[in-house]
């Protein structure tokens, strides 16, 4: 991709073809062909999805629908948008600034959280769990976003004494937990 000249920003493949979100455009490769820059708005690709043959980039500007010819319809937006992920049935999860957002048949509905954060990254599970990264740490939600559970927290990251694990539900291991699951505080500190 040295027509780019700059670092890739976000990258999906699929039958349709191999897409770079590169600078401000958007590159496609089909086998062992060459790049090609495709259509579209002139913005950063922070995420990009396939849906079969439709592509869908969130941008610097809001989220673009299309094809692999190129994006060509505003479908959320404008705004900025960082992530997004489709949901088992085929509506479209995107995050930002403005927070959590589901669009379905075109209709984007805000689901109220985070408040005053920032949705940086997205991941839907194929039972529909979600995962989403914020400046406030990692969340997830195991009822398609009604209610959310703190997985992690970035000021804690590098604490030794911090450790997670996910069985019903994202949990911080404590002594009493721990001991109650039969690990030694000393293991949980190490994880």
């Amino acid at each position: 991709l040295a027509d780019c000249g700059q670092k890739g920003s976000a990258i999906v493949a699929g039958e349709a073809g191999v897409f770079v979100g590169c600078g401000t455009q958007v590159w496609r490769r089909e086998g062992a062909s060459d790049w090609t820059a495709i259509p579209g708005p002139d913005e950063r690709a922070n995420a990009l999805l396939l849906d079969g043959d439709r592509l869908l980039a969130a941008t610097s500007g809001g989220v673009w629908s299309g094809s692999r010819e190129g994006l060509t319809e505003l479908v959320y937006g404008p705004m900025p948008v960082d992530a997004a992920a489709l949901e088992p049935d085929g509506a479209l999860l995107v995050g930002g600034g403005e927070g959590l957002v589901r669009i379905v048949d075109g209709v984007a509905t805000r689901l109220g959280w985070p408040v005053d954060d920032v949705v940086m990254a997205l991941n839907v599970a194929p039972d529909g769990r979600i995962a989403a990264g914020t400046f406030s740490g990692a969340w997830v939600s195991d009822d398609a976003g009604e209610s959310w559970l703190l997985a992690t927290d970035w000021d804690r990251f590098d604490d030794a004494d911090t450790a997670f694990s996910y069985q019903a539900g994202w949990q911080r291991p404590i002594e009493e937990t721990a001991k109650a699951a039969g690990i030694s505080i000393e293991e949980t500190r190490r994880v």
